[in-house]
């Protein structure tokens, strides 16, 4: 993480059967697009790979970890993206000095996330139907 130094405020990361999923929060990064964003991670996977821990990984299993990505501001992590909050609600909280990552998961206490099929469902409260509720 030394890569993006002092910036970073906050990582959590979920590791499913054939991936793992990091949320890397970066101050500054909010005004940054996402397509440069997606080539910052590029960057960040690319000098991963160098690493001794990534040769022990394809060493021992034969072949690369799958890992995705994303950065985001501290600020974006109150959007709820769905990806995000099952991420901090099935994950790991990695780094946290500010109480980001913590805060967001209380926020959404009550929230339910599972696996379905090939995916995620992210269920963000009981609604009726036809019902309208601020997030």
């Amino acid at each position: 993480m030394e890569w993006f130094g002092k910036d970073v405020v906050g990582i959590a990361a979920l590791r499913s059967d054939n991936e793992m999923h990091v949320l890397i929060l970066v101050d500054g990064i909010r005004e940054i697009s996402i397509t440069a964003r997606t080539e910052i991670w590029r960057k960040f996977y690319e000098a991963l790979r160098t690493s001794h821990l990534f040769s022990s990984y394809v060493e021992e299993f034969g072949t690369a970890p799958r890992i995705v990505g994303i950065l985001l501001s501290p600020e974006e992590v109150d959007y709820h993206i769905p990806w995000v909050v099952h991420l901090l609600l099935q994950g790991t909280v990695l780094l946290d000095p500010k109480g980001i990552l913590k805060k967001a998961r209380e926020v959404l206490k009550g929230v339910k996330t599972f696996q379905h099929r090939n995916g995620a469902v992210v269920v963000m409260g009981d609604l009726s139907k036809g019902e309208v509720v601020d997030l």
